[in-house]
């Protein structure tokens, strides 16, 4: 609940949560650490450090639930994120290049371009416009195909309901996968001024034939091409949010969903996560990755990454990560020695930089509550700097005296 500041190691934050109907409070480690990477291959060496950021908990964190925070309790999988720009080799323009990101056995590409339009024939046949030259393009989710097209409307027989939720949430022409993004189009008529995504798969990419889409299969479409984080209004990860965040028009559940057919969603995935026993949200919506950069440990750890295209002299940046920091734990008699869990790792190519975040939980032999206990003996060793302990809160019986005395002495 009250966050150390950041040291020239790196950025650690100490929190408590009380269990009262375990009797137990559970205290948990969050540390960033952030690397530079050698351009010539050398291992990673500590740096300047980045700061833990978007705590979730924080009533001022907006938006409540952003594209990525480093505060999330604790995930199944390592997300991977890239964030940064492509640069041509050379710094000498052109109107396409491949960007992308290798870890281990699995990679994943993107075939960018320079700014194009969207342009429409006499006949209103769209077609696509030549790429402008470019020595630097930025990358994002914004720039990856997806959008809105408000033409389509909802059906008057949805009911009024219906009309106001899409109004404020939804509509019938939204791309679940990318709402953020740009070149999706669901009806014929021509339009001035639309460019097309800048960054695409590089196995996947939008064609004319494909410009035009149907709103109610919107899931043939191109899987919009990124590397930083996925916002949690995305499909997939919008229905791990609340089954309620189904899209305006349901896929199918079987293999013919590219979702399911690459493992990231189950088939059948409604009916698992609208049962008795489901949980929302699911554990599965803290996965901010963009698909396929999520990974399994041994997936991650002691495999080569490499980045391609994403520096504006280095054509290729390869390391792997360090050995993760030991971390020394206490809770007032408990006492635990242990490796942290790795939960993200965001890279910036262009700042030649990798920041790694970490967490690590104890168990208290008893219940301790903020804003009740005065002291909580919380603490923590990160890679033999410490230790650092809890900061409790002021207790709400020190808060009244302080009112009442600022009372008397006003008065």
């Amino acid at each position: 609940m009250i966050a150390h500041p950041s040291h020239d190691w790196g950025d650690l934050f100490l929190r408590v949560n009380p269990e009262p109907g375990e009797k137990t409070t559970h205290g948990q480690a969050l540390v960033k650490l952030t690397y530079a990477i050698d351009p010539f291959g050398g291992p990673l060496e500590l740096t300047t450090p980045l700061p833990l950021v978007n705590n979730i908990r924080d009533e001022e964190c907006e938006p409540p639930i952003p594209p990525h925070s480093d505060f999330w309790p604790g995930k199944e999988w390592i997300d991977v994120a890239v964030v940064g720009s492509a640069h041509a080799p050379h710094g000498e323009p052109l109107t396409d290049m491949i960007a992308g990101l290798r870890v281990g056995a699995r990679r994943k590409l993107l075939r960018v371009h320079g700014e194009r339009e969207i342009r429409f024939r006499r006949d209103g046949t769209p077609e696509i416009g030549p790429a402008e030259p470019f020595t630097q393009q930025p990358l994002g989710i914004a720039r990856a195909y997806g959008g809105l097209d408000l033409r389509p409307e909802p059906d008057e027989d949805d009911g009024e309901g219906a009309l106001l939720v899409a109004s404020e949430i939804d509509w019938p022409g939204l791309y679940p996968r990318n709402p953020w993004g740009r070149g999706y189009l669901c009806a014929p008529d021509p339009v001035e001024g639309l460019r097309m995504p800048t960054q695409e798969d590089a196995t996947d990419t939008l064609t004319p034939e494909r410009l035009i889409a149907d709103p109610a299969r919107w899931w043939r479409q191109p899987l919009p091409a990124f590397l930083d984080w996925m916002p949690v209004n995305c499909f997939p990860r919008s229905v791990f949010f609340s089954i309620g965040c189904d899209p305006w028009f349901p896929p199918p559940e079987d293999r013919s969903l590219r979702e399911i057919a690459t493992g990231v969603l189950p088939e059948g995935y409604r009916r698992l996560l609208d049962g008795e026993d489901a949980e929302e949200p699911h554990w599965r919506m803290m996965q901010e990755a963009a698909p396929g950069l999520a990974f399994r440990r041994e997936e991650i750890e002691g495999e080569p990454i490499s980045v391609v295209g994403m520096h504006p002299v280095h054509e290729r940046l390869e390391f792997t990560l360090p050995p993760r920091p030991e971390m020394r734990l206490a809770f007032e008699a408990a006492r635990r020695r242990m490796e942290p869990e790795l939960a993200s790792v965001e890279i910036r190519p262009g700042d030649l930089t990798v920041s790694l975040t970490y967490h690590a939980t104890i168990a208290s032999p008893r219940l301790f509550m903020p804003g009740i206990h005065p002291k909580i003996p919380f603490g923590a060793v990160v890679g033999g700097r410490g230790p650092f302990w809890f900061e409790a809160p002021k207790t709400v019986r020190r808060s009244l005296a302080e009112a009442r005395a600022k009372e008397e002495t006003s008065g």
